[in-house]
């Protein structure tokens, strides 16, 4: 039995099936088109790995060891960004070379969001984190209350941020 299949639309025909063993899957997989070696790509996190795979034919392009568990990924145009616990890093799709690694703390909730220039993440302490992708360096911190907890990622609207903690909503404005 394969940890990860593709079926076919619109019928249930499987194309390929994880034909490496990767798994199990830890997080839903990202799908990116177009792809920066192949025409899709597949980005695939097994606890402590990342693979890039051919999304049309599930050949490996690379693997990435990141040594920790995985919390969350995030790809854009050109970086996947690989989050745990204690680290974020930013990798670059085409040739799997880490461009950057920084610290982060709290314990991620929900994914990171990330565009061209920046990413975003939320923690189960509170916080609200903006980094500048180029460098890994902070751009802004917000902080919300956590009691009882922080239990979802944020969401985002043109300049806005909004994060939920207990009953409440907070919504934050600007441009960093």
């Amino acid at each position: 039995d394969a940890n990860l299949l593709a079926p076919d639309r619109p019928t249930p025909e499987v194309i390929w099936s994880d034909p490496v063993g990767i798994g199990p899957i830890t997080l839903p997989p990202i799908y990116a088109y177009p792809g920066r070696r192949a025409l899709a790509e597949l980005y695939v996190s097994d606890g402590s790995r990342v693979h890039a795979l051919d999304a049309n034919t599930g050949a490996v392009i690379w693997t990435h060891d990141f040594e920790a568990e995985i919390k969350g990924l995030a790809v854009n145009e050109d970086y996947v960004f690989i989050v745990g616990d204690i680290q974020m890093r930013m990798v670059g799709r085409e040739q799997n070379d880490r461009r950057w690694q920084v610290a982060v703390t709290g314990g991620l909730v929900g994914g990171p969001l990330v565009t061209d220039r920046i990413l975003l993440l939320v923690t189960q302490s509170g916080g609200v984190f903006l980094f500048n992708i180029t460098d890994g360096g902070t751009l802004g911190t917000i902080s919300i209350p956590s009691s009882p907890g922080v239990t979802n990622g944020a969401a985002v609207s043109g300049l806005r941020i909004f994060a939920a903690s207990g009953n409440s909503v907070y919504a934050f404005q600007g441009n960093p």
